[in-house]
């Protein structure tokens, strides 16, 4: 198989098959770990502006680069050209947005669309995405400098003043999705010392994202050269 640009991947949790983006192609493939075959998940290979749900090998990608699936199967894609995150459902095969507007909120206020619907939020080139087993998605939003998080709306699952450790109720797929940010202020420089609270740390282009088994979050900070921790409880950051 030719690739182009062949970025993040993800195993699935029975290892037998591994996914991973070939953004320049913007299509998702999997490779089967036990008999080497590469196939198309995700993309057509074309690009539009236009945002349609559809078959998932049908319909265009703009740039994908973070890759994720859920406990049920279901993928999800940071759409870096295309300022949306993508979902697959396992049991249609149907893709469609469930985050960004498609534009990116440049003016000096950011505010992002923090609190509403998460299709209608801004995004700016998101990269990494991870879903945590309760459903709430984290996302690198990697020219906004913040980590973003989708979560349930339903009432029990609203997050308070530690978003990012909520518990969600029911899957992302099963509702609509609510958009906040979990870190990052929207500056880069200077760099923030260890100490300081998620939401009050400068990050300077985020990028990996990763949860650990006790709901800590870790993110690379690509330009800052750090990769660092927000504990679940405070939201302290450290390096």
């Amino acid at each position: 198989a030719t690739l182009n640009y062949p970025n993040y991947v993800f195993c699935d949790s029975h290892g037998g098959s591994l996914y991973f983006s070939d953004a320049g192609n913007n299509k998702v493939r999997t490779v089967s770990l036990n008999s080497g075959i590469i196939s198309l998940l995700v993309g057509s290979g074309s690009v539009t502006t236009t945002d349609t749900a559809g078959m998932a090998t049908a319909t265009p990608l703009d740039g994908p680069l973070g890759v994720w699936g859920d406990l049920n199967g279901n993928m999800y894609i940071g759409e870096e050209s295309g300022n949306k995150i993508k979902y697959v459902a396992s049991t249609t095969n149907i893709m469609t947005t469930i985050a960004g507007r498609g534009t990116a909120d440049t003016s000096a206020t950011l505010s992002l669309g923090d609190g509403g619907d998460a299709t209608a939020a801004s995004l700016y080139n998101p990269w990494m995405v991870f879903v945590k087993p309760n459903g709430n998605v984290l996302i690198a939003d990697y020219n906004h400098y913040k980590i973003r998080m989708m979560y349930d709306d339903s009432p029990t699952s609203q997050p308070t003043s530690r978003p990012s450790m909520q518990p969600t109720q029911q899957p992302a797929s099963q509702h609509s999705l609510i958009m906040t940010t979990v870190a990052g202020t929207g500056v880069t420089t200077p760099a923030t010392a260890d100490g300081s609270v998620a939401l009050s740390t400068n990050i300077f282009y985020p990028g990996g994202l990763w949860v650990d088994t006790s709901d800590n979050v870790y993110y690379t900070d690509i330009a800052g050269y750090l990769v660092r921790k927000i504990a679940t409880e405070s939201t302290i950051v450290s390096t």
